[in-house]
């Protein structure tokens, strides 16, 4: 398995996850429904990726690396602060907002134009969700940001 096929079965992993965190808020039966669908887009996905071939490409660790760092920290910040004062419902788009974000240290790394795409589709998503009411906040930023890493890995697969 090449290192293009980890990283797109783990976006594929994010999406549905992201799906799940945005469904379950819903009520029945789109919490069902979007949580069977969150599962079959990434089995999908995942399953065309192991079949894909795909050609060597270049990765450069370093600036990924230092991407996924910041990522790290850059969110522990966000959800202490926001918890800490009485602003949860934010924590969602903020947090898909320094996701997206990683994705500038993911195109630095490997020099594809999909990942500088997947890092504004993921910052317009936090927009949308930040800007929504609170009760919005987690269905708008989770499904928002499952379609935008679906994306990604759709627009990878094509080459």
């Amino acid at each position: 398995m090449s290192g293009d096929q980890i990283g797109m079965i783990i976006g594929a992993a994010f999406g549905c996850a992201w799906g799940i965190a945005g469904a379950v808020t819903l009520r029945s039966p789109w919490r069902e429904t979007l949580v069977i669908v969150s599962f079959a887009i990434s089995f999908l996905l995942i399953r065309a990726t192991l079949s894909a071939t795909l050609p060597y490409s270049h990765f450069n660790g370093a600036p990924y690396g230092i991407a996924v760092g910041l990522e790290a920290v850059a969110i522990a910040i966000a959800a202490i602060t926001l918890n800490g004062t009485g602003n949860a419902s934010f924590v969602p788009p903020v947090v898909a907002a320094i996701v997206g974000l990683h994705f500038i240290g993911l195109w630095l790394a490997t020099g594809k134009i999909v990942f500088l795409g997947t890092c504004i589709a993921m910052c317009v998503v936090a927009l949308a969700g930040f800007f929504s009411p609170a009760s919005a906040r987690l269905p708008v930023t989770g499904l928002g940001s499952a379609l935008a890493l679906w994306a990604s890995v759709a627009v990878a697969l094509r080459g």
